[in-house]
């Protein structure tokens, strides 16, 4: 074969795989992260606009409009989940298995004296996996936090209303159902449940894995 050919097709491979991986992976996990980084600002501005509500503004139609716009906000967020369910798993899936055989390359004997590009590389992969796993679980697992917290805030404004003292606070009806929506936890086709809780569970994992894969070797 033409050596210039073989070149060719070498340098083709290398950019497609790198094109898929990780280029393409990091575009969509940038893609959930802003989208939830933007819904929980949207949350967090909500929760700061009830806290400055006085008991004369918090009426009866204040808080029907903040049940609707918290609707609006879980509707987005359904919609997220129906979306990227199944983007998120297998990324997350594809982020795991390049995690740990990279990091078990990194820490087998002699692994820190492979040569320079080659050690370059695993650093970069495994950084840029770890990275992404831990992009999913701290900005997706921040929408149940913001969520508590506005039904914390609007559970004590509704109370305040009710036990206002010189009557002027009114209590929605049907108040209590605000409390009961989700509370926004985002999962990869329900397998998968980005948590900040489980990013000690996830280090945990690998760690575990890599000793094993090390063992086998």
């Amino acid at each position: 074969m033409n050596p210039y050919f073989a070149t060719f097709l070498l340098y083709t491979r290398t950019s497609i795989q790198f094109f898929i991986y990780p280029t393409w992976i990091n575009l969509v996990v940038m893609l959930f992260s802003v989208i939830c980084l933007h819904v929980s600002r949207l949350i967090r501005l909500l929760r700061v606009d009830i806290e400055r509500c006085s008991l004369t503004e918090f009426t009866t139609l204040k808080q029907v409009e903040i049940e609707k716009y918290v609707m609006k906000i879980s509707g987005v967020v359904k919609l997220l989940q129906k979306v990227l369910s199944v983007p998120s798993f297998l990324l997350s899936t594809a982020h795991l298995c390049t995690c740990i055989p990279t990091l078990g390359m990194l820490v087998l004997p002699g692994g820190l004296s492979m040569p320079a590009v080659a050690l370059g590389l695993m650093v970069f992969m495994f950084t840029n996996s770890f990275g992404g796993l831990l992009a999913y679980l701290w900005i997706a697992g921040g929408l149940p936090i913001e969520a508590d917290r506005l039904k914390e805030v609007f559970r004590s404004k509704l109370l305040q209303a009710r036990l206002s003292a010189n009557g002027v606070g009114e209590a929605c009806p049907n108040g209590m159902k605000f409390l009961k929506v989700s509370n926004f936890e985002l999962s990869g086709c329900e397998i998968v449940y980005f948590r900040r809780s489980s990013i000690l569970a996830l280090a945990g994992t690998i760690l575990t894995y890599t000793v094993l894969l090390i063992s086998k070797n």
